[in-house]
């Protein structure tokens, strides 16, 4: 049940690496605004598909109804519906000034009182999240733990990153530095995935498995 959602999350990434590579690249204003109007679905979809991705780790999957999904994605839905009209209101981003850094010029998107409605959902999303998989550590045998501890360390790269261009705290002004973290924490999910099972071993398997058997069983 975990491998849709974290296809969506993974989708959801790399799309959102791609198009901020390619506002990198461009210095017009039109552009990064077209762009960021593109690339905000995946914004918007990723902390959510994380979620979904920990709820069914930690055995939560019966909870992802068609329904429970779609009450999920509503304020997703919405950001990105004012993000697209946001020439209209300008109350998701509200000025947009230019800065150069290292010779490139990069536009910094003042965010107006209606971003940080996405930014609040989205954090509420990762700390149910990491609340999910925290409950999961103090219960479970060995190699689910350093399982949980790869999911920490990969969910945890990337939202450090993020607070801190929230915060204006990165070393390049107007640069977000969170698609960069991408790669490494797609580096972490796959050491999770090959050395210790992640997504194939769940700790969920056990209590399951010996609360429903009716069979005598040998354990060699």
């Amino acid at each position: 049940p975990v491998i849709p959602p974290f296809i969506l999350f993974m989708c959801a990434t790399t799309w959102w690496a791609l198009c901020y590579a390619v506002q990198l690249a461009r210095a017009d204003l039109a552009t990064q605004v077209l762009i960021t109007t593109i690339e905000y679905p995946a914004i918007a979809t990723a902390p959510v598909a994380w979620l979904l991705v920990v709820l069914c780790y930690t055995g939560h999957e019966h909870l992802l109804t068609w329904r429970n999904i779609a009450a999920l994605f509503i304020i997703p839905v919405t950001v990105v519906i004012l993000v697209a009209t946001n020439p209209y209101h300008f109350l998701y981003y509200t000025i947009f000034t230019p800065a150069t850094v290292y010779g490139a010029t990069v536009w910094n998107f003042a965010h107006g009182p209606l971003f940080w409605i996405q930014a609040g959902y989205g954090y509420l999303c990762l700390v149910l999240a990491f609340l999910l998989i925290a409950s999961r550590f103090l219960t479970t045998p060995a190699i689910y733990r350093q399982q949980i501890i790869v999911l920490f360390l990969a969910a945890g790269i990337p939202v450090l990153a993020n607070i801190a261009f929230l915060m204006e705290i990165v070393p390049f002004p107007g640069i977000d530095i969170t698609p960069f973290t991408f790669t490494l924490m797609g580096t972490v999910i796959a050491f999770g995935i090959f050395r210790f099972r992640l997504f194939s071993l769940m700790p969920v398997a056990y209590p399951v498995i010996f609360t429903a058997i009716d069979d005598a069983i040998i354990v060699l």
